[in-house]
């Protein structure tokens, strides 16, 4: 799989998320922590608590998608792809995809990212 195809993965569980198609998002890509859950409670659960820990709305703005391919290891991971959704004040939600030496791409985790302003 390519970078352009990574990206447009990154864009497409960007915009499941901003939806809340967790339904579809599980289907599509799993989960991976999903643990005993099944993936669509699981990525909602995480997505809500990511949120919660955001300033403010998502703003309207186009996801930031980055890929970065990482050295040969034991475990088999070739890709990862960070799909950030922001919100006000730099704060926003992480999804990470990774892809594997087997090629299939599959959602890592969902979390939130950057610090929200004391009050």
């Amino acid at each position: 799989m390519n970078d352009a195809a990574l990206i447009e993965a990154g864009k497409e569980v960007a915009e499941l998320l901003a939806a809340r198609r967790f339904d579809e998002l599980g289907s599509r890509f799993d989960y991976a922590l999903k643990f005993q859950d099944d993936a669509k409670s699981a990525i909602e659960h995480d997505f809500d608590e990511a949120a919660c820990e955001c300033t403010g709305n998502p703003i309207d703005s186009p996801p930031l998608v980055s890929v970065s391919h990482l050295q040969p290891n034991d475990a088999g991971l070739v890709s990862l792809v960070e799909c950030r959704l922001q919100y006000q004040e730099a704060t926003g939600v992480l999804a990470e995809l990774v892809l594997n030496s087997a090629g299939n791409l599959y959602l890592e985790q969902v979390s939130g990212y950057g610090e929200r302003p004391s009050t």
